[in-house]
């Protein structure tokens, strides 16, 4: 395919000035600035609007303005020269043939019309009264030498002033104290003084006539100053010279130019906004100039006999750009100080949108016919690309035709390329830069490719810097993110350097290699620098390669994305200012500049990069993978469950170099899977993974088997392991406090901003690493580069039992891939397991043991299924070969019947045990059922073919979850179908209503003596309890005395019920028990009282009647008194309920209502009226005792305490006047409750 320039006119190399114009400097070259313009269609509307400002001016004699809005490169500069040429009057602008129809509107007002075009480059003006004035007064000396100098200087008062001095003090005086001051000024300095030139009126005159800033006109407003005016010493004499206030000065303008014949001024203010931005760090020069800008149309001296219009070019609004949070962007709030005066301005939009019909005509110019046509066919071959690629490429507010017009740029690249060149310096204009690109590519480029976007980053990189300070300083550090961190990368990658390339000794697939590479980073930089463009905004790997079109080329078009999203991951583990925001297919990406370096950081930490820190990492690596992350911890292997053909399993998981593994470790344990995981790299360079390969090959040579699976990587290269060490470094780093320590040089703010960049680097490292390691592992062949050629192994995957041959599982990550080595594993060692859909729950396989068992004692082995357990029954049952299960119904099979008897049948017909059934469970092939699953089977065979389990010699009712293997399988014998019905049926009425229902079968008849004896044991200590108290009340109340002749119907029922439970208890088989209970032959009254008596046998074992009421009641009731007959009612009622069935009169009822009854008689003998008491007889005196005095006697009774004190004091008082004497003494105390 042809190059660049061999189908468009290009020039050998671009100069300095190319495509820059200078308003003065277009003005002077008129037929050279209309040769050069191209006037769009939007443009000459933009002229209509132009002129129209002039127009209304005129018409309304007012001062008016408008601003010239649009990005760098639009052509400002170009349209007020073309402009000011037309309100010139040119004939050469005039006769511009687009501009015809613009020039007849405009003719009408315009003729005759004499119009003064003031050009200003305001780049380095102080202030705008500096500019302005300054400006103005140029060109009207230049124009008008004659004329007198305009009246906006500050000196023009002060010349006035002086003059009526000279007149009020006269020549000598005026001139004397002139000269004075002039020599006392002069004089000193050493002593020599110096000669000076005296002031006289031909010297002073001709001074005056002079214009401002003239050398003379200084020394005489210098000597005045000295002379008369000292309140003014402190200006220089230059500024003395400057000029009035705005307001007066814009008038004094208008004064003059109408005074010089002019209908109208026009100033052209080129690079105002740019002017403003200069000098944006200074706020209060912004505010005072700022302020200004109102009064060039608006202001308090309306003293202007002639309008004064005024353009201004005014750039974009670059926070629109660059947003506002970049560093800098703060500075470009001037923009604020103007928009309070937005109203007061016109705005002339010269839009973008021009730029490709400029762009196609001044620097797009093709060679000839056949040079047209070969480019329009490269064109539409473009134009067909995939619809993403070229609406990227397009952009919101682009075109198919923008696409050709501007070819081999796209309107991403210049919407791109005008974004940047508007931060940059007036000369970096967007046709300058888009020339510097074609030269550049004139000779590399083919016919049918783009220039791509990162391409411009080059072409900025180098020359004008940014106009604000802030600006500059991250664009600065944008360029060294790129040559000191990215660039360095790529070059380690491709192993060519920067140089080499430019110098033309690079290998040239290896320099095209790093400049593709490049491109894409750098457009991630430039990303950074205008993140607001549309076409740069949200940056998705997949559009950073249609940005970059023709960069990318892969195999499956429409996959570029996929690789460039796989060399960022790999990047960003290495510079942690590149951002991949999620791990989705296509993630938005970008750069971070920033200041701070990580490098130094992490070289503070290299001491932690050892092997075993390697090892461990990427032992976490594959563990998290795994969904293991603690299983580093613990002295046994870790183990990983997985649920294979619906059953959960697990397998252990070892980490270790394999060809240091002795063979027991290698073999693994019994019962449970091991899988083997070797490093990426040995800590000994001089093994390799064949070494490993060695060993597991002794092992099977030794005729070991094992249940084991080795997983064998191919070794990473250096160049990975060093960034595996760094991966290690930085985990180190931001762990805890760490990153204070090592980082201890940089600021708060600058560690915090280190942290982020690391956790980057970090976050994208460690995904880069786990992609290596999928390749090394032999999941994938993505990161082949990743690995050394020299330390890779053909085959990943062994297994340590020689008839398993494993396939190399197909998985995305290492969970797929261990689960599918478990599958492999457990499919060789159990063949014949079910594959059920989903896990059966437990609960599920509880509740269907239940319903298996009763189908198999039913006649037809068929059952009603709950709606609730329908589904798991349909997972469950078939996938055993235990029932069909229909919607309704579930149905057993004969598999397990025909397959247990032909077991036993092969053991000479021995009863099996439980060992034996699972055992056969795994015959002919194994099945590996989980042990309820088993349990299940077993127990839906035993309920079939009605056998029963004994554990040491006893019945045993087995459940899920306890079937001991000690327990034996025996055949159980059945009673007859009337002795079942008759059992289960008294059983059901008197032990359990349940066993009214049980079938007659070997689980029925298993269950009818577990319930049976269940009950007599629950049961019998309380019966023999009751049947005491039965006893004791009979004995207490004497029912044979108080209810004679009626017979003990309760202790009977009692004593005959413990005789069946005693029977029950002893019996030796459950025929035998069945049996039992059936012979019973019971009155309905028996089985009522039976009934009664085991439902409150517990409450009627404690009942107890009171002994002392009993007692009290009988000694009234042997009586002749009037309480008499109600005591032996009630003793008799008692007695009739201790004699009577439970079910006639309840037990309990009886005592308590006797209790009640007895209380109330007791209590009504209590209170019956006492009779009066007799008189007491009188107490005798005491007789003396031999040889004793007469006796003496005090006696007192009912005293209270204090009385009492009393007496006893008296009665010691009395004893102490007395001899030897005898005392009786009795004291009775009454304390109250």
């Amino acid at each position: 395919m042809p190059k660049l320039r061999e189908i468009f006119d290009l020039p050998e190399q671009v100069h300095q000035g190319d495509f820059v114009l200078r308003l003065t400097d277009g003005l002077n070259a008129p037929a050279e600035t209309v040769r050069d313009y191209i006037a769009t269609p939007q443009l000459v509307k933009c002229f209509d609007q132009a002129l129209g400002v002039v127009k209304g001016a005129l018409d309304s004699q007012m001062s008016k303005g408008a601003y010239l809005h649009g990005s760098f490169g639009s052509g400002k500069s170009h349209f007020m020269a073309i402009l000011s040429l037309l309100l010139r009057g040119d004939a050469t602008a005039r006769g511009k043939p687009e501009l015809a129809p613009v020039v007849s509107k405009h003719n009408v007002w315009t003729q005759g019309k004499k119009f003064l075009v003031v050009p200003y480059h305001m780049i380095n003006a102080e202030t705008l009264e500096s500019a302005l004035f300054s400006g103005y007064a140029e060109l009207t000396a230049r124009l008008h030498p004659t004329a007198p100098s305009p009246g906006f200087y500050q000196s023009e008062g002060m010349l006035n002033d002086a003059q009526k001095l000279r007149t009020q003090m006269g020549d000598e005086a005026f001139f004397r104290t002139l000269n004075d001051a002039v020599g006392a000024s002069a004089g000193g300095g050493g002593g020599w003084g110096r000669v000076t030139q005296t002031w006289a009126a031909a010297r002073f005159e001709s001074t005056l006539q002079l214009p401002p800033g003239s050398p003379e006109r200084f020394k005489l407003v210098g000597a005045l100053t000295r002379a008369f005016f000292s309140s003014v010493s402190h200006l220089s004499a230059s500024q003395r010279e400057l000029y009035t206030a705005l307001d007066e000065g814009l008038s004094a303008m208008s004064h003059h130019a109408k005074d010089l014949g002019y209908d109208g001024i026009i100033l052209f203010l080129d690079e105002f906004i740019l002017w403003l931005a200069s000098r944006a760090a200074d706020a209060a020069w912004i505010a005072r100039e700022g302020q200004k800008v109102a009064k060039l149309v608006e202001s308090g001296n309306a003293d202007r006999p002639i309008p004064i219009i005024n353009f201004m070019a005014r750039q974009r609004d670059l926070r629109e750009l660059v947003g506002e949070h970049m560093p800098g962007a703060e500075q470009l709030s001037f923009a604020d100080t103007l928009q309070w005066w937005e109203a007061r301005f016109d705005k002339v939009n010269l839009e973008d949108r021009n730029l490709p019909e400029i762009a196609k005509k001044r620097l797009l110019r093709t060679r000839g016919p056949a040079e047209e046509t070969q480019l329009k066919g490269a064109i539409n071959k473009l134009l067909g690309s995939q619809p993403e690629v070229l609406q990227t490429l397009l952009t919101r507010d682009g075109d198919q035709q923008m696409l050709q017009d501007l070819y081999p740029f796209t309107p991403a690249l210049v919407q791109t390329l005008i974004a940047v060149s508007s931060m940059l310096q007036r000369e970096r204009t967007a046709l300058k830069l888009m020339q510097q690109m074609l030269v550049d590519k004139a000779d590399s480029l083919e016919i049918g490719d783009v220039i791509p976007v990162g391409d411009l980053f080059d072409v900025i990189a180098d020359g004008d810097e940014p106009f604000t300070h802030g600006i500059k300083l991250f664009f600065e550090q944008a360029k060294q993110l790129w040559r000191r961190r990215l660039l360095p990368i790529l070059e380690t990658q491709h192993g060519v350097t920067w140089e080499d390339i430019e110098a033309g000794k690079a290998d040239p697939k290896k320099a095209a290699a790093l400049q593709n590479d490049a491109r894409l980073l750098k457009t991630l930089v430039l990303a950074a620098l205008v993140p607001e463009v549309e076409a740069l905004k949200n940056l998705t790997p997949t559009k950073l390669a249609a940005l970059n079109h023709g960069t990318i080329r892969t195999p499956v078009p429409g996959s570029e994305g996929i690789t460039v999203l796989t060399k960022l991951k790999r990047w960003a583990g290495q510079a942690g200012e590149i951002k991949i925001a999620d791990d989705s297919p296509n993630p938005v990406v970008s750069v971070e500049v920033a200041k701070v370096d990580t490098d130094a950081i992490l070289a503070n930490a290299m001491s932690f990069d050892t092997q075993g820190n390697r090892q461990a990492e990427v032992r976490q690596l594959i563990t998290d993978g795994l969904g293991l992350p603690d299983a580093g911890s613990g002295l046994l292997p870790p183990e990983m469950e997985i649920v294979w053909r619906g059953s959960r399993r697990s397998a252990e998981i070892l980490f270790g170099n394999i060809r240091e593994q002795s063979f027991d470790t290698l073999k693994g344990r019994e019962g449970t899977w091991r899988i083997l995981i070797d490093f990426p790299f040995d800590h000994q360079p001089e093994h390799g993974p064949q070494d490993d390969v060695a060993k597991l090959n002794g092992f099977l040579n030794d005729g070991r088997v094992g249940r084991s699976v080795a997983w064998l990587p191919s070794f990473l290269s250096p160049n990975t392991q060093d960034q595996l060490g760094r991966l290690v470094v930085i985990n180190f780093v931001l762990r805890g406090n760490n990153l204070d320590q090592y980082a201890s040089q940089l600021s708060q703010a600058d560690r915090e901003q280190a942290r982020v960049l690391l956790t980057n680097q970090r976050d994208q490292l460690r995904q880069f690493i786990r992609n290596c390691l999928y390749t090394a592992y032999g999941l994938n062949s993505v990161a082949q580069e990743a690995l050394d050629p020299a330390q890779t192994v053909d085959e990943h995957f062994y297994s340590l039992d020689p008839s398993l041959v494993l396939r190399p599982p197909v998985a995305a990550n290492f969970r797929d891939a261990f689960e599918k080595l478990a599958e492999q594993a457990l499919d060789y060692e159990f063949p014949a397991h079910p594959h059920f859909d989903v896990e059966p729950r437990p609960i599920a396989v509880k509740r269907l043991a239940d319903v298996m068992v009763l189908a198999a004692q039913k006649p037809a082995h068929r059952v009603e299924l709950e709606a609730s357990l329908r589904d798991d029954a349909k997972r469950i049952a078939p996938k055993l070969d235990l029932a069909e299960v229909g919607e309704a119904a579930l149905q057993l099979r004969d598999d397990w019947s025909q397959h247990f008897a032909r077991q036993i049948a092969q053991q000479s017909g021995r009863d099996p045990s439980v060992v034996d059934l699972r055992r056969w469970l795994d015959q002919p092939e194994k099945r590996g059922l989980r042990d309820d699953l088993q349990d299940l089977v077993i127990l839906t065979w035993l309920a079939k073919s009605n056998r029963s389990l004994y554990r040491f010699g006893q019945p045993f009712r087995g459940e899920i979850g306890n079937v001991p293997n000690e327990c034996e399988v025996r055949e159980q014998p059945l009673p007859t179908a009337a002795d079942w019905d008759k059992a289960t049926r008294l059983a059901g009425d008197i032990l359990d209503p349940m066993m009214a229902s049980l079938y007659r079968s070997a689980p029925g008849l298993v269950e009818f003596s577990r319930a049976a004896k269940k009950r007599v044991a629950d049961t019998a200590a309380h019966l023999l309890n009751y049947l005491r108290v039965v006893e004791q009340l009979m004995t207490l109340v004497q029912t044979d005395v108080v209810a004679t002749g009626e017979p003990a119907l309760r202790k009977t029922g009692a004593a005959r019920l413990r005789d069946w439970f005693v029977a029950i208890d002893s019996s030796s088989s459950e025929v035998e028990l069945v049996n039992l209970v059936a012979r019973l032959d019971l009155s309905t009254e028996e089985i009522a009282e039976a009934k009664a008596v085991l439902a409150g046998v517990q409450a009627l074992a404690r009942v107890e009647a009171k002994h002392y009421l009993v007692n009290s009641l009988r000694s009234i009731a042997a009586g002749s008194g009037e309480f008499a007959p109600r005591a032996n009612q009630i003793l008799e009622s008692l007695a009739h309920a201790v004699l009577r069935y439970e079910y006639v009169d309840g037990l309990q009822a009886a005592v308590a209502h006797f209790e009640r009854d007895a209380g109330t008689l007791m209590a009504d003998v209590a209170n019956r009226a006492a009779p009066p008491a007799p008189a007491p007889e009188p107490i005798p005196e005491p007789e003396p005792e031999p040889g004793m005095k007469a006796a003496q006697r005090i006696e007192r009774t009912r005293l209270a305490k204090s009385d009492a004190l009393q007496a006893l004091s008296d009665a010691r008082h009395l004893l102490e006047g007395l001899g030897a004497v005898s005392v009786d003494i009795q004291i009775v105390i009454r304390e109250q409750e």
